[in-house]
């Protein structure tokens, strides 16, 4: 009888292990687990391209839409000043057949003050300048004239300013009261 036993050289029988169920079912389910956070991750991504799409062509309405509205305000604007052209092209018609001043005074002031109601209506308001205080902020010195008493006020309007919503946007051509210096001689020199 020959037995075989450890250390005698006999050959034992190798066990592999057989595969471990639970080891299996785990792998599987992470398998599982894995495909559906990919899924999860392809949605949203998709959703990402989707939005992203949407709101390029959301930005992209906008910024028609905001052109068709400017484009809409500057007509409004353009009918309104065909009113004074065709106001002044009248004036002018009666001024060349007329000698009556006071009747051409009369229709220039009409247009001008038509005019006046459309830039109103768009938000912009003359400068006040004659009497009031220099302010750099909305004048501008085109010279300066000897005057005491009314020292650093406005005297004279060149041009007038205009502010369009709070906010200048042509400063007023003014002449502004200034202080005489004396001489050595005595005589008195405008500024």
């Amino acid at each position: 009888m020959s037995s075989s036993k450890e250390g005698d050289g006999g050959e034992t029988p190798s066990i592999e292990k057989a595969p471990d169920d639970k080891s299996h079912n785990m792998t599987g389910e992470l398998e599982k687990e894995l495909e559906l956070e990919r899924a999860r991750a392809d949605d949203y991504l998709r959703r990402l391209q989707y939005l992203q799409a949407e709101f390029d062509n959301y930005r992209k309405r906008v910024e028609r839409e905001k052109g068709e509205a400017s484009r809409a305000a500057a007509d409004r604007l353009l009918v309104d000043l065909l009113e004074v052209f065709d106001e002044m092209s009248i004036a002018i018609e009666v001024a060349k057949k007329s000698d009556d001043k006071e009747t051409i005074v009369s229709g220039l002031e009409m247009v001008l003050k038509k005019l006046e109601a459309i830039f109103a209506s768009q938000g912009m308001k003359p400068i006040e300048a004659v009497g009031k205080e220099f302010d750099p902020n909305l004048h501008e010195v085109v010279e300066w004239v000897d005057s005491d008493e009314s020292e650093g006020c406005v005297t004279g309007e060149v041009r007038k300013g205009f502010m369009l919503r709070g906010k200048v946007i042509r400063s007023s051509l003014v002449k502004v009261g200034a202080a005489r210096k004396a001489t050595k001689d005595g005589e008195s020199e405008g500024v």
